[in-house]
C-alpha cells in the first residue's frame, strides 16, 4: 500500500481500497461456507428419505413366510391364511337333511374326516375335519377317502346370514336355497363353520 501512498494516492482512497479488498474476502469466505452448509442439508434429507423408504418397504423386519399372508388378529397374534382357514372350517361331513322348523332352518350332518390324496404320494393332500373321526385311510378307487366310523347324525341350526360356496371355480357364494341342488349335482361332502352349535358358512368339498 505504501507505493500507491507514494504515487500521491490519499490516504481515504488507499483506506477504501484495503476496505474493499477485505470485503471480497468476506465475501468469499461466507459464499463458501454457505455452500458447504447446504451440501450437508441436502445430504441430511436423502439419509432421512432412505430411512422412511426402508421402513415403508419393511426392510430389516420380521421376514414372512413367500406366498403366506400374515394375518394381525385383535389380540396382536400372528397367524397364517392356512391357519386362518383352519380355524374357520372346523368341522367336516355329508348333509343327510335339509328341513325347516319353527321358521328357522336346520341341517342334519354326519360328521366325517375328509382326506384327499392328490399325485403318488401316500399322504394326503388336504385333510378336513381331522378332529371328528379318529383314524386314516387309503384311496381305493378314487383320489379321496373318508374316516366314518361313527354314524350318529347331529342336527345343527343354519344361521340367517348363512354363506355357501360350491365347488365350482371360482366359488362364488349363492343362496342358501340352492344348496340341495348343490347336493344333487355335485360332491356330497362339505366342510362347515360351526359356531355355538350353528353353522355360519358351508363350503362344497371339491371331488376330482
Amino acid at each position: 500500500m505504501s507505493k500507491y501512498l507514494n504515487k500521491g494516492i490519499s490516504t481515504p482512497i488507499a483506506i477504501a481500497i484495503i476496505l474493499l479488498f477485505v470485503a471480497s474476502v468476506g465475501g468469499i469466505t461466507l459464499w463458501q461456507y454457505s455452500e458447504m452448509q447446504k451440501e450437508e442439508l441436502e445430504l441430511s434429507e436423502m439419509e432421512t428419505l432412505e430411512d422412511a423408504e426402508e421402513e415403508k418397504t419393511g426392510e430389516g423386519a420380521e421376514a414372512k413366510p413367500s406366498g403366506i399372508e400374515i394375518i394381525e388378529n385383535e389380540n396382536n397374534t400372528k397367524k397364517t391364511v392356512e391357519d386362518s382357514e383352519t380355524e374357520i372350517y372346523n368341522h367336516a361331513g355329508r348333509i343327510i337333511k335339509i328341513y325347516e322348523e319353527d321358521g328357522k332352518q336346520y341341517l342334519n350332518i354326519n360328521l366325517i374326516k375328509f382326506l384327499l390324496f392328490l399325485g403318488q404320494d401316500e399322504n394326503p393332500s388336504h385333510v378336513y375335519g381331522e378332529n371328528d373321526e379318529v383314524g386314516n385311510c387309503k384311496p381305493i378307487a378314487d383320489p379321496y377317502c373318508i374316516v366314518d366310523n361313527d354314524k350318529t347324525v347331529n342336527s345343527y341350526e343354519v344361521s340367517k346370514n348363512i354363506i355357501v360356496i360350491p365347488d365350482d371355480y371360482p366359488g362364488d357364494p349363492v343362496p342358501y336355497e340352492r344348496l340341495e341342488t348343490l347336493i344333487i349335482t355335485g360332491s356330497p361332502f362339505f366342510r362347515f363353520q360351526i359356531e355355538n352349535h350353528v353353522i355360519k358358512k358351508i363350503e362344497q368339498i371339491y371331488v376330482p
